[in-house]
């Protein structure tokens, strides 16, 4: 792609290199023309080109110019459509847009092999697909069955060490591509373990003992078992009338995640929940009480649900946020103003991310989000329909979810009031 971008002439002084066929021959000095590869700039100019394409594009056909803008992930797209026609549509013009642009778009896959059979460079025997990390990074690597339209993880046993160190531990750890956050309640196990290497004060390159060695090793041993994972891509319903987004936060003493679920309502009333994607952090060193990390769940809830909906051009009738802390929820619906600094940032937040949801509790026994809190290990991610589909009663009307929450009548963290006269 860089190649194809031209640089202005009075800049391609800049860019000049040595260069001899033989050691015979003199030392010749070139200019590059084009963009080349290493600088700094090189990705930022390669994305401009693509968003002048789209602004060039614009008037006369906007949905295009749209997909062009959001769907690009550098030189790679991925976007789709309802239909067949649809879907051949978006490929015969993006390619007519990119080529007028010398850009042109090669290995088109598709779970419908008849969208890009009548493109050029199609791959329509297309099996499996690869999305990993880095060509070095493939132990735990995202990969997409085009056939049967699933995202599946793609998992190489990992070699048996007699002596793990905390430099192995996160050679593996940093091999778990997991963008969506999918697999949060397994990851977390590792980051938990390598949080405890430091706390431990454990070196690079010490032998962990020989406990932390076999707990480790049991856990790389289980990873495996991810490769039985068939996760379906689509989301939806086919043809829904109705959309709504839930999210759940939960927190533990070591751990605070987040999970968001689409739920979709077809023309007959029938309802399908699907996990979305998740987001999970390792609780700071720094000693926090629960309701605390209860707050700080629920801010990075917010901040996961204000991403997807501005990355998702869908429109939802609902969005409904879940938290099991009624302490939580209480400071959540309290001026930050009245609350002690650190409470009071987060709310403060929460409430500007959160303004058009709806903040509901959930009983803890509910909660698909304590998955993430208190982890499970990877043959336990088979099992998990609550972690895949939410709670069960999600799937009826609202007035069979949870309704119960007791009042708070001593709220903490409430600054001090000082009566004064005058």
């Amino acid at each position: 792609m860089y190649r194809q971008i031209l640089v202005e002439p009075s800049q391609r002084s800049l860019q000049k290199i040595l260069w001899r066929s033989s050691p015979s021959e003199d030392v010749k000095v070139y200019k590059l023309n084009t963009v080349t590869y290493g600088q700094a700039c090189a990705s930022f100019l390669s994305i401009r080109c693509l968003f002048q394409l789209a602004d060039e594009y614009e008037k006369i056909n906007p949905d295009i110019a749209n997909i062009i803008r959001q769907d690009f992930y550098v030189d790679h797209l991925l976007t789709g459509a309802d239909s067949i026609p649809d879907a051949q549509y978006i490929c015969n013009e993006i390619s007519k847009v990119l080529k007028d642009g010398c850009f042109e778009l090669r290995k088109w896959y598709s779970n419908e092999p008849s969208v890009v059979s009548h493109m050029d460079n199609a791959t329509s025997s297309c099996e499996v697909l690869e999305f990993t990390a880095g060509e070095k990074a493939k132990t735990l690597g995202l990969t997409w069955s085009c056939q049967d339209d699933f995202l599946m993880y793609h998992i190489e046993e990992i070699p048996f060490k007699s002596n793990y160190t905390k430099r192995s531990v996160l050679s593996v750890l940093s091999k778990l591509f997991d963008p969506l956050g999918l697999l949060s309640p397994c990851i977390v196990l590792a980051k938990i373990f390598m949080q405890r290497l430091w706390l431990q004060k454990v070196s690079w390159d010490e032998p962990l003992t020989l406990s932390l060695s076999n707990e480790w090793s049991k856990f790389c041993k289980d990873l495996p078992n991810l490769n039985s994972l068939q996760i379906s891509r689509h989301v939806l319903a086919d043809f829904p009338s109705s959309l709504e987004i839930h999210g759940f936060s939960d927190a533990s003493e070591r751990v605070y995640g987040a999970c968001l679920y689409i739920k979709s309502i077809d023309s007959k009333g029938f309802s399908v929940i699907r996990l979305l994607c998740a987001k999970s952090k390792v609780a700071p060193v720094k000693s926090l009480t629960i309701p605390k990390l209860e707050l700080c769940a629920a801010l990075l809830l917010s901040k996961l649900v204000n991403k997807v909906l501005n990355s998702i051009q869908l429109f939802f009738e609902r969005i409904v946020l879940w938290s099991d802390s009624t302490i939580a929820l209480a400071w959540i619906r309290t001026p930050p103003n009245t609350l002690k600094v650190f409470v009071s940032n987060r709310v403060a937040e929460i409430q500007a991310l959160t303004e058009d949801c709806e903040w509901r509790y959930i009983p803890s026994t509910d909660n698909p989000a304590d998955l993430v809190s208190r982890g499970l290990l990877p043959s336990q991610m088979l099992t998990a329909i609550e972690w895949w589909q939410g709670p069960s009663w999600l799937a009826k009307e609202s007035i069979y979810w949870p309704q119960n929450e007791q009042n708070i009548k001593l709220l903490p963290e409430l600054k001090s009031k000082y009566p004064l006269t005058l």
